[in-house]
């Protein structure tokens, strides 16, 4: 993983000493950019899920289905680079409720409120897994398949984060380094698999039921619609202990 890009911004914007001490506070991460002609896709938004015969398509009861957002091939995602334990083949669905397709009279999301969480959904197919495309269901819009490569590359966390926070106490990383970071496409892009959340609005592990330390980002996806980060956040035993299905969907505008 190449961290001259970032370690020069940090040099650039920080003192010596602090440089230093915030480079060590990188995580590896994923980045998913938009896929070239003669480049191999990792990951898809949209499109239509393969599904195994016999599984049901994901909904939050009883507002109804949910939308599929994206699937990812493991496989073909350098995970064994990451620090979290991603599952190292088969195929990741996500989907999740669209207030602005699906019905509207659904309750906002509340990390604290357990009724909201089966407003996402986190599906793992092993490899090998029998599987056919599936149609949405009639109510459910679906978008038209994007194909993304993938990159690994260093994370950085924001000012508000709780390792930023303990390392240099209430003093803030400047505004303009942060900047610098999110103007830089080859390192953020929103679309995201492991790593520091690419957050907009402070730290979504701060906005986390809970110790902010127990929460780790599974993926984010950039919806330019309507200005939206998603991020799926899972808590490490969860995560450790393949339990996908308890990913919690958290939104930034």
């Amino acid at each position: 993983m190449d961290i001259s890009p970032i370690r020069d911004l940090a040099r650039q914007h920080l003192p010596a000493t602090m440089a230093e001490r915030w480079l060590e506070l990188l995580r590896p991460g994923i980045v998913l950019s938009l896929a070239g002609p003669d480049e191999e896709p990792a990951a898809w938004i949209g499109g239509t899920p393969r599904l195994p015969p016999g599984t049901d398509w994901p909904e939050w009861k009883p507002y109804g289905p949910l939308t599929f957002l994206a699937s990812l091939d493991c496989g073909a995602l350098p995970v064994a680079s990451l620090d979290v334990p991603l599952p190292r083949n088969g195929t990741l669905l996500f989907f999740f409720h669209d207030y602005g397709t699906d019905r509207a009279d659904a309750p906002p999301p509340d990390p604290g409120d357990a009724t909201t969480w089966p407003q996402a959904r986190v599906l793992h197919l092993p490899h090998g897994t029998e599987a056919a495309e599936r149609a949405a269901p009639g109510e459910v819009v679906t978008a038209p398949a994007v194909p993304l490569s993938a990159r690994l590359v260093p994370t950085s966390p924001v000012s508000d984060h709780w390792s930023v926070l303990e390392t240099f106490g209430a003093r803030h990383i400047p505004w303009d380094f942060e900047d610098s970071i999110g103007e830089d496409a080859t390192l953020w892009t929103g679309n995201h698999i492991g790593g520091h959340t690419p957050s907009i609005q402070g730290s979504v592990e701060a906005e986390m039921p809970g110790d902010p330390r127990d929460w780790t980002l599974l993926a984010s996806f950039h919806d330019p619609s309507r200005g939206q980060l998603l991020y799926f956040m899972i808590r490490h035993q969860d995560l450790a202990e393949g339990r996908l299905g308890r990913a919690w969907l958290h939104r930034q505008n």
